[in-house]
């Protein structure tokens, strides 16, 4: 008999759970979000805002704040509560990117990476201790 077995991102993420520290504070976001429940704070973040660089700014904090918070695991509300007015454009940005390539399907953006199944993360190369003259071909 041929098995072939499948686990999804939000089997995996229920199993070994994402945690976010920040300012020492854990914040678990949640194994699975429908990528419907953003599309609106996606889009609010699209849409050029009236008024000054600063009104603009703080309504663009304020979606991605929102934004980050729809993947945060109810339990962790309070704690994300608590450094939600801390957290800058930036940082925000750069959350807002992870979350997205981690429940849009990247196989498992917090994992390395390795060249091929075989290869080990760190270690010896094929081409350690040849002289680098050696190492390549030339015509």
């Amino acid at each position: 008999m041929r098995e072939r077995s499948f686990q999804t991102a939000a089997a995996r993420r229920r199993l070994d759970p994402i945690v976010w520290k920040i300012d020492g504070i854990e914040v678990r976001l949640r194994p699975s979000v429908d990528l419907a429940e953003i599309v609106p704070m996606v889009e609010a973040l699209s849409v050029q805002t009236e008024g000054s660089q600063v009104a603009a700014a703080t309504e663009k904090r304020k979606v991605l704040v929102a934004t980050v918070k729809t993947f945060v695991d109810q339990a962790s509300f309070p704690a994300f509560d608590r450094i939600a007015d801390d957290l800058d454009v930036t940082m925000l940005s750069e959350m807002v990117q992870e979350l997205v390539q981690e429940y849009a399907g990247s196989p498992n953006p917090t994992k390395q990476q390795l060249s091929s199944v075989q290869s080990e993360p760190t270690g010896d190369t094929s081409t350690d201790g040849v002289v680098p003259e050696m190492s390549t071909q030339s015509s």
